[in-house]
């Protein structure tokens, strides 16, 4: 009674010390408050900040580790229902379902292909391997990796399969998967003299108008161009569409008509200095050079409205002159927060 009554005491002093301090306690002292902290710790979890949530990981993950050291059995009907919850924090519903497979070696086998459709990405991904792995070489194939490819959201997976399929003659668009938006307008050029255009507001920026063609760079008029991406993963390509322009900023416009009000991340990459808008509102800016360009490098939300909307980026190209600064280019992707396309009508343009 008296041991028990000393571990509502820490977890007490503890709660109360996170309320009073950024950092909250040492990840040994809810170690020190074993397994009785764990449903805390889970809860704490689901809002701490990214310092807050490594100390709790850490001491959960040394709690567990301690338990089963010492031959003490987990509350596994409370960790699995935790599991189960799929409202529940993605990551830590990870951490739990790790810490059930120490408990059972056949957990993982038995819980993993419930997975294929969690929003967990982690487990997904460990649903998609399996399911993969048990797929039959024999019979219809192409049928298998189809169904389970509807379900994969892992770029390396996705281009695993589409490669067999396509080896199978089943050729698979990558694009559409992914949710990249392949037909643009593009309004060009405008000035990034010494990298000074990315923060100034051109017209495009002021007020669309489709029938206004503003004055760009170097005092010439600038011109609309249609482009269209034949990339698997959505590239524009500026430089090949409207010429090898340094020192120079285009921006490039789709309209996208959505059947009702829909919550979306907007997922764009790029070499360059890139700013996105959605309606009229900016979503997405980083201003930087030549650093990489990975699928789903940068990331804005916003609400698509029902019916039409505009989605603008402005892509900045700066006057590098090596090899590998050449590049002036974009991919835009529009889909859920777990990276699911989200199924929209492109609308054309007023351009012709």
């Amino acid at each position: 009674m008296f041991q028990r009554l000393a571990v509502l005491v820490t977890l007490a002093l503890i709660s109360v010390s996170f309320t009073t301090a950024d950092e909250g306690p040492s990840w040994q002292s809810w170690v020190k408050a074993g397994a009785p902290a764990l449903p805390s710790l889970l809860k704490q979890l689901e809002t701490a900040n990214p310092t807050k949530a490594n100390i709790l990981r850490t001491a959960a993950d040394a709690i567990v580790e301690n338990e089963l050291a010492a031959g003490r059995k987990l509350d596994v009907a409370g960790l699995q229902a935790f599991l189960k919850d799929q409202k529940n924090n993605p990551r830590s519903r990870r951490m739990v379902f790790e810490w059930l497979c120490k408990t059972d070696p056949t957990f993982k086998e038995q819980w993993t292909p419930a997975f294929i459709n969690d929003p967990s990405l982690e487990l997904r991904r460990d649903a998609v391997a399996a399911a993969l792995a048990k797929l039959p070489k024999e019979g219809d194939r192409k049928a298998g990796l189809r169904t389970i490819l509807a379900s994969t959201r892992d770029r390396d997976q996705v281009d695993a399969i589409a490669k067999e399929l396509k080896g199978l003659g089943d050729e698979f668009d990558l694009a559409a998967h992914f949710g990249f938006v392949r037909n643009w307008t593009v309004l060009s050029t405008f000035d990034n003299t010494e990298e000074k255009g990315f923060a100034a507001v051109y017209e495009p920026e002021k007020k669309l108008d489709w029938n206004t063609l503003p004055t760009g760079k170097d005092k010439k008029p600038t011109e609309w161009k249609k482009l269209t991406s034949t990339d698997p993963y959505g590239k524009i390509d500026l430089a090949k569409g409207i010429g090898k322009h340094k020192s120079a900023i285009a921006y490039a416009v789709t309209i996208v008509k959505a059947d009702s009000e829909t919550k979306v991340d907007l997922r764009a990459n790029s070499l360059n200095a890139l700013k996105v808008w959605l309606n009229g509102k900016e979503v997405i800016a980083h201003e930087e050079y030549h650093h990489g360009d990975n699928m789903d490098q940068y990331i804005g939300q916003g609400t698509l409205q029902p019916g039409e909307n505009i989605i603008m980026v402005k892509v900045c190209q700066n006057d590098q002159k090596e090899q590998w600064a050449q590049s002036w280019e974009f991919a835009l992707r529009v889909c859920d927060n777990l990276g699911t396309a989200v199924k929209l009508e492109v609308v054309p343009t007023p351009v012709k």
